[in-house]
């Protein structure tokens, strides 16, 4: 869940047709059917008007897939497979659109190893009934995707935004499989939800390639929640950015996985917008082009009025947790399908503070 928007806006519905592909070692790529999912709102008056929840973009699949796995002298003959979530087209003529993969480490399975009970399965062969025997099991949990902010992915895009999440479990038994097979199986236990505080503020922003007297918006986010509209815009002076005391948010009640390492990275993005007399005099004089010239003239209004993300920093939740009483300068990052700034080129340094707590219930 919490997909991405995949489809464009030409699409009159917010819609995900999903399906898994499965990458194996000597096999054949398997695929599950589709899906169809869509899109919808969710409401928390707890969080209150600091955090705006984003559209939860949902599929259930619900298959496993049964493949084959040897061990020869205590050695896997295979390391792991591939798990690629992706959206289906309805046009022939259109690729299946990217949205997210998981790698399945076999290795971290084995040595999950134990004696524990089987119940048989007449599908897979075996008989009926409970038996002692050796398995491994890697419980479900959430795996979480990272590229491109929305539309089509691709594996080699650099996470500069999460673009939702899978829930995964993968088990090990002795058996025989014939043939490696996809098929419906009931849903996974979903991993404990716990409520959690994020406290967060920003102080300064330095060495930022954008000009004199443009406007910088700050946007947050994990995982649906979002934030940053209540800090007030700056302005740029000198390649800098400062804000007061009024730049301090609490996020209350956010409802993330129990397990830190399941909850999506944090991420802090910076957004430009030209100053409003520098709109006007732009504008003005594409009317003044229009009016006296047949030609076309280039660039729009809205492109002009756009906020542009040009700088962002990545956290990983597991971070947050530590106490961290004093501000920390990092070095920022450029999305990389930003096309205003070069994406070699360090976007400046970030001056802030973050803590993720538990709330005791």
């Amino acid at each position: 869940d919490m997909v991405t928007k995949v489809v464009g806006e030409e699409s009159a519905i917010d819609v995900v047709r999903g399906y898994l592909e499965v990458e194996y070692t000597g096999l054949s790529t398997l695929l599950s059917r589709t899906y169809n999912g869509g899109a919808r709102k969710i409401l928390d008056p707890r969080v209150g008007d600091v955090v705006k929840i984003g559209l939860n973009r949902t599929v259930f699949i619900n298959e496993e897939f049964v493949l084959p796995l040897t061990i020869t002298n205590g050695q896997l003959m295979v390391e792991g497979c591939k798990i690629r979530l992706m959206h289906r087209t309805q046009s022939s003529n259109t690729k299946n659109k990217y949205i997210g993969e998981v790698n399945i480490n076999f290795q971290e399975l084995i040595q999950r190893s134990g004696a524990t009970i089987i119940r048989g399965n007449a599908r897979d062969g075996e008989r009926e009934g409970d038996r002692l025997e050796t398995a491994a099991m890697l419980p479900p949990r959430w795996y979480n995707f990272y590229g491109r902010a929305s539309g089509m992915g691709k594996p080699s895009d650099y996470g500069s935004a999460f673009r939702g999440r899978l829930l995964v479990g993968v088990g090990a038994k002795h058996g025989a499989v014939k043939r490696p097979l996809a098929r419906p199986c009931p849903p996974p236990c979903r991993p404990r939800t716990g409520l959690y505080q994020i406290e967060f503020q920003i102080c300064r922003a330095t060495e930022l390639p954008v000009p004199n007297l443009w406007n910088i918006r700050v946007e947050g986010r994990i995982g649906l929640y979002q934030f940053g509209h209540s800090i007030p815009h700056e302005v740029v002076r000198n390649e800098a950015v400062s804000w007061g005391a009024n730049s301090v948010v609490r996020l209350n009640y956010l409802q993330l996985p129990e397990d830190v390492d399941q909850i999506p990275d944090l991420f802090i993005t910076l957004v430009k917008r030209k100053p409003e007399h520098v709109e006007l005099l732009e504008k003005k004089g594409r009317n003044d082009a229009r009016s006296s010239s047949s030609t076309e003239v280039t660039g729009t209004d809205e492109e002009s009025e756009r906020w542009t993300p040009f700088a962002f920093l990545r956290l990983p939740s597991s971070t947050l947790i530590l106490n961290q009483p004093v501000a920390k300068w990092m070095f920022m990052d450029t999305p990389r399908d930003s096309q205003s700034v070069d994406p070699d080129k360090v976007p400046g340094s970030l001056l802030f503070n973050c803590k993720l707590k538990r709330i005791p219930v």
